[in-house]
């Protein structure tokens, strides 16, 4: 379905789960009928969400006490037309689009099934993509082809990692995506 598809259809409102006075639409929208102090008003306002670290949107909604709290945009729409999660599983976007929040593209899974589905689409933060990575593919693609008897802590050296991490490489425990 694509984003006009998704668009021109019926546009159906639900309350947020736990946030009395607040709504959201099977489009991925929120909007807040809570005014100063916690009053209801007649007529909504609609509720910006952020994306922070270009991840997932976020809203920051009032629960009954009072108390602000913030969660995931699409979680939201999953609770208040899906249900609540069940237990090991998380929200998964199917079309790997994390800014596509219509309840059509929504999904619970298993942590497993969210992360085929990452490498899929290209989102999964493994290999270079990793901020914590210190190698890139070229590193790697080097390392491998020079595979050979008392390289493994020359290497280790040459790229500032721990000897281990070049036996990993090479007997391709880690960095799989690159065969």
């Amino acid at each position: 379905m694509t984003k006009k598809q998704a668009n021109t259809e019926e546009e159906i409102w639900k309350e947020v789960i736990g946030f009395p006075g607040y709504e959201v639409s099977n489009h991925g929208r929120v909007r807040s009928f809570r005014g100063k102090n916690g009053k209801l008003k007649s007529a909504p306002s609609y509720m910006s969400n952020y994306c922070y670290k270009n991840r997932y949107h976020r809203v920051t909604m009032s629960d009954s006490n009072h108390n602000k709290r913030t969660k995931t945009l699409h979680r939201v729409v999953l609770e208040a037309f899906v249900g609540l999660c069940p237990v090991g599983h998380e929200g998964c976007h199917a079309d790997g689009n994390i800014h596509n929040n219509h309840i059509e593209n929504l999904r619970w899974d298993t942590v497993k099934n969210n992360h085929i589905d990452m490498i899929k689409h290209g989102n999964s933060l493994v290999g270079e993509k990793n901020h914590n990575s210190k190698l890139t593919n070229d590193n790697i693609y080097f390392i491998r082809m020079n595979k050979k008897k008392g390289m493994g802590i020359i290497m280790a050296k040459l790229f500032n990692v721990n000897p281990e991490t070049i036996y990993l490489i090479w007997s391709q425990k880690t960095w799989k995506h690159l065969a």
